[in-house]
């Protein structure tokens, strides 16, 4: 608002300047009352001026971050002898002055010509001291304007006239401002931020141009980012790629960079070896040529995330693989906005898979875990750890658990044979305030025993919303839903959380099985473990039995529930019948 502001008065008082100069000549000034009014109208039009490139000089140290208390205290006396200058020019006559009825006003003795061209020098020693990685088209539009009006400047002092001076400063005021917040530039190191890389990379697409997509992932970049050498190392590093455009910084650790498709990428990873030996500075470059699967800067950055997972190589060029592999990716991201958009709880693309568990007091299939799948035209049958993911990311989980806790509860009203099956929620979906809602509306459909529901959560939940989640467990365990903890043993259980929220079943995790049966010392603590749980109340499920061993071990450590690939793979809910209430 303030930019705003200054701009407009900025604008205002220069045309008002340039008619004041203009007209002032030719009229004559007889009075002394006329004297003292033209003499205040030209303080008046003058100083604000004068202020204005003072607080701009500011502006222009903080776009910089370049705060010394010294060169704030030297400006600002500046900017007032240069105002006492002008209401002193009454009895100095230096610059603007009235004799015979006249008012007179020469180029080179104007005050505000020489505070402009003062203001230029500190402007320029600033940016050039104050030089960060890469504003190589910052620097060269700022030249060419500020020669632009220096040459106008110069003309004007040749041929005695004033016409042009306000547009002389105001041009390269303008430009700075839009160069530096219409590009969001980056004023802590040098760079345009996310906003300015989507405007460029849509841009692009717009015009059909083939570019090369250089991302730069450089973890904790901030903490060698304050030493000066590190800045003058990555202006070489631009300088020997022979770079000209803009650098974008997409985070505190992630930069893009944007090439034609044959740019010397060998070159490139040297460069990067070389600061990696110097700093020690782990990186990942990803690089991305000839995409036609990507539309969006979110499509480029999801992509260069997704392979930097799976790459060994901290300098990979994608290949026609990964793109086909992403191209697929997206089609699942469509179809799983579309399912959020639909908000149909009897969606078909959203499968209902159950995995059978044995009750090892009967010796029966009595209960199961419902599991998600997704099948998608042209590409089939899609497990969790390719969707899930995408879903909370793109926030579409919750519409997920929704149909497929419908699909659940349909079930088991038309099948009051089986004891219970468990839908798994996310510890963040909970937390939603409209959580407890929306299911409720949803079980509340369906007429059975609420006992039959169980609800598996994975406790990774933080301390400020534990209090949250378990408010809204405890109200579902109240309507007679059980409440499973999914996972126990991956590293995330905190016991303090597990004996406050209102777990009925705690469901020991694959590893804890595979773990127990490796070593006696392993066996020892799982059982240990396993018997404070079962000693104080809650029952005792193990997942992941695999093998006769598997189920032999587990069954001597308080197991009451029993889940694994031994007794059946997930299958669709409709085949869960032919479990239910039978021996393994």
């Amino acid at each position: 608002m303030f930019i705003k502001l200054a701009l407009c008065n900025l604008i205002y008082a220069s045309t008002f300047n340039m008619i004041f100069n203009h007209y002032i000549e030719k009229l004559p000034i007889a009075s002394h009352k006329d004297i003292m009014i033209t003499y205040l109208t030209h303080n008046i039009v003058q100083i604000s001026l004068i202020i204005e490139l003072g607080l701009f000089i500011f502006y222009i140290y903080d776009l910089v971050n370049y705060h010394n208390k010294i060169s704030n205290a030297f400006i600002i006396v500046l900017t007032a002898v240069f105002s006492i200058l002008e209401l002193t020019s009454i009895k100095t006559h230096v610059g603007f002055y009235i004799n015979d009825e006249k008012a007179y006003q020469y180029g080179i003795t104007n005050i505000f010509l020489v505070w402009y061209i003062i203001f230029l020098s500190i402007f320029t020693i600033t940016i050039i001291s104050k030089n960060r990685v890469i504003i190589n088209k910052i620097y060269f539009t700022v030249g060419i304007t500020f020669f632009i009006s220096i040459l106008i400047m110069f003309f004007q002092y040749i041929k005695n006239i004033e016409t042009f001076t306000n547009f002389t400063f105001l041009l390269p005021i303008m430009v700075i401002i839009f160069i530096f917040h219409s590009n969001s530039y980056n004023t802590n190191f040098g760079a345009l931020d996310r906003t300015a890389l989507a405007n460029s990379i849509n841009d692009l697409k717009k015009k059909n141009k083939s570019f090369a997509f250089v991302y730069i992932k450089i973890p904790n970049f901030n903490e060698i980012a304050t030493d000066n050498k590190t800045t003058q190392d990555y202006k070489q590093f631009t300088k020997y790629m022979q770079y000209r455009n803009y650098l974008f910084r997409y985070n505190d650790d992630t930069f893009v960079m944007t090439f034609d498709n044959d740019f010397d990428y060998e070159l490139m990873e040297k460069l990067f070896n070389d600061l990696h030996s110097k700093y020690q500075m782990s990186h990942n470059v990803i690089i991305i040529l000839n995409n036609n699967i990507c539309n969006t800067l979110v499509d480029y950055i999801d992509l260069c995330e997704d392979i930097e997972k799976q790459a060994n190589s901290s300098f990979y060029i994608l290949n026609n693989d990964d793109l086909i592999n992403f191209s697929k990716i997206l089609k699942i991201k469509k179809e799983l906005e579309d399912i959020a958009n639909q908000k149909n709880f009897n969606d078909e693309r959203v499968l209902v898979y159950c995995q059978p568990i044995l009750d090892t007091k009967l010796n029966k299939f009595t209960t199961a875990e419902s599991l998600m799948r997704l099948k998608l035209n042209g590409l089939g049958i899609i497990y969790p750890d390719v969707f899930i993911p995408l879903a909370e990311k793109n926030n579409n989980i919750h519409i997920l658990t929704c149909i497929i806790l419908n699909k659940v509860c349909k079930f088991i009203e038309k099948n009051p044979e089986i004891t219970r099956i468990s839908v798994n929620f996310s510890m963040y979906e909970i937390t939603n305030p409209k959580f407890y809602h929306d299911i409720y509306n949803i079980i509340s459909k369906y007429h059975f025993d609420l006992n039959k529901l169980g609800f598996e959560i994975t406790e990774t939940v933080e301390a400020k919303d534990f209090d949250i989640i378990n408010d809204t467990l405890q109200r579902f365990r109240n309507l007679g839903i059980k409440i499973y903890l999914d996972d126990f043993g991956t590293g995330y259980s905190n016991i303090e959380h597990i004996t406050k929220i209102p777990i009925d079943i705690i469901k020991f995790d694959r590893s804890l099985v595979i773990s127990s049966g490796q070593s006696e010392k392993s066996k020892y603590i799982v059982s240990n473990m396993s018997d404070i749980f079962y000693n104080t109340n809650y029952n005792i499920l193990y997942e992941g039995i695999e093998d006769n061993n598997d189920e032999h071990r587990c069954m001597g450590m308080n197991a009451e529930y029993l889940q694994g690939y031994k007794y059946s793979k997930p299958i669709p809910i409709e085949e869960l019948s032919k479990f239910i209430n039978q021996q393994p």
